[in-house]
């Protein structure tokens, strides 16, 4: 039997009659913005199509998830799907060795399997995001990975931005960096922390840029390998350049690590809400930089420093970026 949370492909299953979808769709848009893992039809309709829906319905509330709860009613009693995720439940149910089904009532239509003696929530008394704060407190604190919560009102807040679509442009470049930071090697994404934890900001956007001995005793590499592994970031549209240093206070022959990270491409005008298209190409443009760089130090914030602890990376979890979900 699995003990470990992430054996788990969902944290949480949703079964119910179509009757209640509103009240259900809302639960399960709050599980998400939580950042938990759910299983809610309309979430999988790509998933699902072609599969042997009874073979794979079974699968999901037999064993992908960690829990599952059942949206009791009396149209949930009388419907053959309902019945079937139910049983595939109880099944798993009666194998567990700890809670698996959470009961929720709209009404007191008895449903075969589920004792009356089993504690329950009232839907009557309980609105959709309460609900959904009560199964996330069930399923508890958990490391997500590569993970930018729907609002990061925190890297608004870092950034200064009070624009709706400034604000929504913020969050496109930050799951996008997100997307192409889990597709680095683990050399590729601890060099680039740090150049940001090291480096100076006082070129941004334009640049981030460190003394190259500083990381290259950081990273306990020669400057050379260091400068190999950041040039194999250019397909991500990652420019790194090592300068000679201009300050009159630095030594002869004392260099610099040049980091510039433009976007590879930007989203359609259609998608956007700005005044004009030369505004919105020149925020996308400029703004990877210090959107990464807020990111990064709302990381920090959230956990420590990210050299000391680079498993923090491993997981790209920006939860911090979210108030709702900032530890």
């Amino acid at each position: 039997m699995r003990n470990a949370d992430d054996d788990f492909e969902y944290d949480v299953a949703l079964s119910f009659a179509g009757e209640q979808r509103e009240y259900v769709a809302a639960v399960a848009t709050e599980l998400r913005f939580a950042g938990l893992s759910v299983f809610y039809d309309e979430f999988e309709i790509v998933r699902l199509w072609g599969k042997d829906l009874s073979e794979h319905l079974d699968y999901v509330y037999n064993r992908a998830a960690r829990f599952c709860v059942i949206f009791a009613s009396s149209q949930y009693a009388e419907k053959a799907w309902t019945t079937h995720e139910r049983r595939s439940a109880q099944a798993r149910a009666l194998e567990s060795s700890s809670e698996y089904i959470l009961p929720a009532r709209f009404d007191s239509t008895a449903i075969p399997g589920l004792r009356s003696t089993v504690q329950y929530v009232d839907l009557a008394e309980v609105e959709p995001t309460g609900l959904a704060n009560m199964i996330a407190q069930k399923v508890g604190r958990k490391q997500r990975k590569n993970f930018v919560p729907p609002v990061p009102d925190l890297l608004w807040e870092e950034l200064g931005l009070t624009q709706r679509w400034q604000m929504d442009a913020a969050a496109r470049i930050a799951r996008s960096l997100v997307a192409s930071l889990n597709r680095f090697t683990t050399d590729e994404l601890h060099a680039v922390t740090a150049v940001f934890v090291d480096g100076c900001k006082h070129k941004l956007p334009e640049n981030i840029h460190v003394q190259a001995e500083v990381i290259s005793r950081e990273l306990n590499q020669p400057i050379a390998e260091v400068m190999n592994t950041l040039g194999g970031l250019r397909p991500f549209g990652v420019q790194v350049e090592l300068r000679e240093m201009s300050d009159p206070d630095a030594h002869p022959g004392e260099a610099s690590v040049n980091l510039r990270w433009g976007p590879r491409a930007w989203p359609s005008e259609e998608d956007w809400e700005s005044p004009d298209a030369e505004e919105r190409d020149d925020f996308y443009q400029t703004q990877t930089l210090p959107v990464l760089l807020a990111m990064f130090e709302r990381m920090r914030v959230d956990g420590g420093c990210l050299i000391c602890h680079p498993e923090m990376l491993d997981r790209l979890d920006f939860s911090g970026l979210s108030s709702e979900l900032a530890r």
